[in-house]
């Protein structure tokens, strides 16, 4: 599952050494081998890391296209555009003032992309999981795979620690019936209709030229198409 999780997405590369690490502390924790079981795991993470690199370089020039431009240099993708990209998602349509991710993450959504719900305004009562050696576990890889946001704060960069973050907090409120009540009442005050507004809808294409280097990517798909529309043979019936 760790080299799947690569695969899918980039930022999902901390569930290689995040699964390496606990199959490494269980083993030395109950005096058991331990290279054994990292290679396993290792491989078979490998399997699916493999096919994805070997096709960028091959492809590309650069196994982690189209980042690490600077160690893979590459006609496909200039350092600019990394360095352009990186910035923007940073700052996520003109995001500038962190102190409202909460917010945005959890009641608006519409900057950032996507709304959580308003009951991960709950999120800091899940530290209360910590009087149980479950919680310290879940709340240990929600930081963990927490970390890529730092570099996208899209609301959904988020995903990876939510199922952790979530039953944290079903450990809190399992602990503390306080805690349980306020998820209910929030989860129940957040209807349908208000996420449905809270996320204009968007195209493709409005979606490229929201940034610089996806203006000049819609343009050139844009001449592309209509190349490939006056080049193509229209056969009798």
């Amino acid at each position: 599952m760790a080299g799947f999780a690569f695969a899918a997405k980039y930022t999902a590369f901390l569930a290689l050494p995040y699964a390496l690490g606990v199959v490494a502390w269980k083993n030395l924790r109950t005096r058991k081998p331990v290279l054994k079981p990292l290679a396993i795991v290792a491989g078979c993470a490998a399997l699916m890391i493999a096919p994805w690199l070997i096709k960028n370089a091959v492809w590309l020039g650069n196994p982690l296209a189209p980042f690490a431009n600077r160690v893979f240099p590459n006609p496909y993708f200039h350092i600019s555009f990394e360095i352009e990209y990186a910035r923007q998602m940073q700052h996520y349509n003109g995001m500038q003032n962190y102190a409202g991710i909460p917010l945005e993450i959890t009641v608006h959504g519409g900057t950032l992309g996507g709304v959580l719900g308003l009951s991960f305004l709950l999120a800091p009562l899940a530290l209360l999981a910590l009087r149980s050696p479950a919680g310290g576990s879940l709340l240990l890889a929600a930081l963990v795979f927490a970390i890529p946001y730092a570099a996208n704060i899209g609301t959904r960069f988020l995903i990876p620690a939510l199922p952790f973050v979530a039953l944290s907090l079903g450990l809190a409120a399992a602990s503390w019936r306080p805690a349980a009540i306020l998820v209910v009442v929030l989860t129940r005050s957040f209807p349908g209709h208000r996420l449905q507004r809270a996320i204009p809808p968007a195209t493709p294409r409005s979606f490229l030229t929201r940034y610089p280097c996806g203006r000049r990517c819609a343009s050139n798909l844009k001449r592309l198409t209509c190349t490939r529309t006056s080049t193509t043979t229209r056969w009798p019936a």
